[in-house]
C-alpha cells in the first residue's frame, strides 16, 4: 500500500515521472489489455485460464458472456417486452391496482420500494 500512497502524495504535489521521454503523472496507469500486450509472451497458456488480471480483451470478453449466462438471466431477455421484469410483474399489478384506487404514484412507490418514476412508467398505460 506504500507505493500507492507515495505515489499519490507525489501526483498531489504535481511531481512528474519521465517515461520514453514524456513526462507523466507519477499514479498506476496501465490497463488489462496493455499489461497483457506486454506480458502475453511470458504467460504460459496453461496459466492464461487460471488468470484473472492480465487477460486480453476478448478473453474478458467470453469470461463476462459466459458468467452472464450462468447468472439466472442476468442481461438475457427476461423482460415482458413491456420494460418490465417478468420477476416484477406481479408488483406491476399491484401498482396499477393501487393507482387505480386513487394513490399516488410516491406512495406506491414507497410501499413497493420502487422509485416512484418507474411506477409512473408501469402505469402509464392505465393513465
Amino acid at each position: 500500500m506504500q507505493p500507492t500512497l507515495q505515489r499519490a502524495m507525489q501526483a498531489a504535489g504535481g511531481h512528474k515521472i519521465e517515461w520514453q521521454g514524456k513526462k507523466f503523472d507519477p499514479r498506476y496507469r496501465f490497463r488489462r489489455q496493455t499489461l497483457y500486450d506486454w506480458l502475453g509472451d511470458l504467460i504460459p497458456d496453461s496459466l492464461l485460464p487460471k488468470m484473472r488480471a492480465i487477460i486480453p480483451d476478448d478473453e474478458a470478453a467470453r469470461r463476462d458472456k459466459a458468467r452472464n449466462r450462468a447468472t439466472e438471466g442476468r442481461y438475457q431477455t427476461n423482460c415482458t417486452g413491456q420494460g418490465v421484469r417478468t420477476s416484477n410483474e406481479e408488483k406491476r399489478a399491484t401498482a396499477r391496482l393501487l393507482r387505480a384506487q386513487g394513490h399516488t404514484y410516491r406512495a406506491i412507490a414507497a410501499e413497493l420500494g420502487f422509485d416512484d418514476k418507474t411506477i409512473r412508467n408501469w402505469c402509464r398505460d392505465e393513465d
